[in-house]
């Protein structure tokens, strides 16, 4: 069964047969949460992303701007998962927020008309702010590795250097200069600060190499986002 699955994700048309109503669309995204976050098999979660990437390929801007985050004048929602959005801290599938970035970053890519300000606006409260509910940068290094923290950190961070590396024109207003102090002061600095104190404790020999690798992936990203969004 994986097998024929991930051929079918590769067929033209299947972006043809995700078409429908965004009624129609909406049941079948809550439908292939569940199954993308406890899959039997690398295999079957591979296919069902790429099924969710043709369904969200087909919408228009708009819409697909609905998949991440609620915008408060649209009617319905085509990501909603029982009012939970992809990315919110609500939805109870943290693997599906982290498998929801190389998504967006493909949106972003095939249509350009997402970089607006109501974009960068309508997610960054959620993307490039600290999380309210925790006090993740209190944490230890033992506790925050047994989290999704650092694996979200680094996809946030990717997608600011991302965002600020396609977005030559600032059309989403992510190159002002008011906006970057705020995020490197409110959100990177901290971020840093904190996981160059994770990493020495790594080095100390507290953790497997796997901490380690995890916490170097965070330390690369944030180095790479400091070193493009500062010259």
């Amino acid at each position: 069964m994986p097998e024929p699955l991930l051929q079918v994700t590769k067929q033209p048309f299947l972006s043809r047969s995700v078409e429908g109503p965004l009624r129609y669309q909406t049941t079948d995204v809550q439908l292939l949460m569940p199954l993308i976050a406890f899959p039997s098999n690398d295999i079957t979660r591979t296919a069902l992303t790429k099924l969710l990437e043709a369904i969200i390929a087909t919408q228009t801007t708009e819409a697909k701007l609905q998949i991440f985050k609620e915008v408060s004048r649209a009617p319905l929602v085509l990501a909603q998962i029982a009012d939970k959005q992809l990315l919110e801290p609500i939805n109870p599938f943290e693997s599906i927020r982290l498998a929801t970035f190389p998504i967006f970053r493909q949106n972003l890519i095939s249509d350009q008309s997402l970089l607006t300000s109501t974009t960068f606006d309508t997610l960054s409260p959620i993307i490039f702010t600290l999380p309210q509910d925790e006090q993740v940068l209190e944490m230890s290094l033992e506790e925050v590795v047994s989290t999704m923290y650092p694996s979200w950190f680094t996809e946030c961070v990717n997608l600011l250097w991302f965002m600020y590396d396609l977005d030559t024109g600032n059309k989403t207003g992510i190159r002002d200069q008011a906006t970057l102090s705020k995020i490197k002061t409110e959100w990177l600095d901290p971020i840093m600060n904190r996981v160059g104190e994770w990493k020495r404790e790594a080095e100390g020999g507290e953790g497997e190499a796997r901490v380690g690798f995890v916490i170097q992936r965070l330390v690369d990203a944030l180095e790479r986002a400091r070193q493009t969004i500062g010259r």
